[in-house]
């Protein structure tokens, strides 16, 4: 099975539907005060591992397609994608209840005693008794971010209101610089964006760096290396003489030299999850060419391949063309790999979900 076809199927959704509606009374005003931020539940490590391992590829696989974020509407206004919103549930109130897992809605829903879902089938006993005792401890989750007070998603995304709205897809435009007291500070456009936000906020400029902190901060940003004395020497000579031309001509050589794609090249391989082995349970596996891809990458930021361009070869280069082709579709295979513990079909589904977790 290719890698392609093997994402897609780890991505395939079973959904909870919208008997939710019918789930348990509003929250109590103990459960309220559980979800404020100076009440936040601490969990162990050892929980929270277990809620990533074996409670989020369940949820993402069974629920989110209908109660998670990316859901085109999200039915009977239950939200599952994070802990504050599973506590505060749906239209008719919480799913679950923490430590009580005999008294959760969710849980007698999953073992089929009233509602059944997912209604297509049921779970294996074993992610049912995964979830109870995810909640039966608490229902642990990581650090909480979303409000308790998000309002659900009920509607599909107009996305013809977002192409005029949002401003990915408005139309580039100049605009007006603002106004500042220093004007004679501002070099370019963008000096007068940075000291309107120093003076608003009550700060001033620093000083311009000494030259030869200068051309340091101009090696280390863009190869990653410091100057030789004589590098530094000969630029201290060229900006005696002419700083803007010294600092124009130093930045265009740093640009040219192939330790720039190096240097910039492994931010976009840390998001790859690029290694020289496959991680995760076959940390001792090597992956012989993966290499190949990384070279890839450097190589393309080396010759300014637009972003949209490089995106593209990255997604279909199989179907772009070319050995370089199928060289950056690497992107979709990078990443720590899991294998099953016992060959099961759950544990094969297991495995394929922290995979795609780890990569995603």
């Amino acid at each position: 099975m290719s890698v392609v076809n093997r994402m897609r199927r780890m991505i395939q959704r079973t959904t909870l539907v919208a008997v939710m509606a019918w789930f348990a009374p509003c929250l109590s005003a103990d459960l309220r005060a559980q979800e404020s931020p100076e009440n936040e539940p601490e969990f162990t490590a050892d929980q929270i591992e277990f809620f990533e391992q074996r409670i989020r590829p369940l949820l993402v696989q069974h629920c989110f397609e209908c109660h998670g974020s990316d859901a085109e509407s999200i039915e009977a206004g239950l939200r599952l994608d994070s802990r504050s919103l599973v506590l505060r549930g749906g239209e008719s109130g919480a799913a679950v209840s923490p430590g009580q897992a005999d008294q959760s809605l969710l849980i007698g829903a999953v073992k089929y005693e009233s509602l059944e879902m997912p209604p297509t089938h049921k779970l294996a006993d074993q992610e049912i008794a995964d979830l109870v005792r995810w909640v039966n401890e608490g229902v642990a989750w990581p650090a909480d971010s979303a409000p308790a007070d998000v309002a659900p998603l009920t509607t599909a995304i107009d996305w013809d209101r977002a192409r005029q709205e949002h401003w990915a897809w408005r139309p580039i435009d100049q605009p007006a610089l603002p106004d500042v007291s220093d004007s004679a500070w501002c070099r370019d456009p963008i000096d007068f964006f940075v000291l309107a936000e120093l003076e608003q906020r009550g700060m001033s400029p620093s000083a311009p760096a000494e030259p030869v902190v200068l051309v340091r901060r101009l090696y280390l940003d863009l190869i990653g290396v410091p100057p030789t004395p004589n590098e530094v020497e000969a630029f201290l000579t060229r900006f005696a003489i002419d700083p803007d031309a010294a600092v124009a001509e130093q930045v265009d050589r740093l640009l040219d030299h192939p330790g720039y794609g190096e240097r910039w090249g492994r931010h976009w391989l840390d998001v790859a999850r690029y290694s020289d082995g496959f991680g995760g349970f076959l940390d001792s596996a090597p992956l012989p060419n993966a290499w190949r891809y990384r070279d890839w990458v450097v190589r393309s930021l080396n010759e300014d391949m637009p972003f949209d361009e490089f995106i593209r070869w990255q997604v279909a280069g199989d179907l772009l063309g070319g050995f370089d082709g199928e060289i950056a579709t690497g992107f979709l295979a990078l990443g720590p790999t899991y294998t099953s513990d016992g060959g099961d079909p759950e544990s094969v589904a297991q495995a394929h979900a922290e995979t795609l977790n780890d990569r995603v």
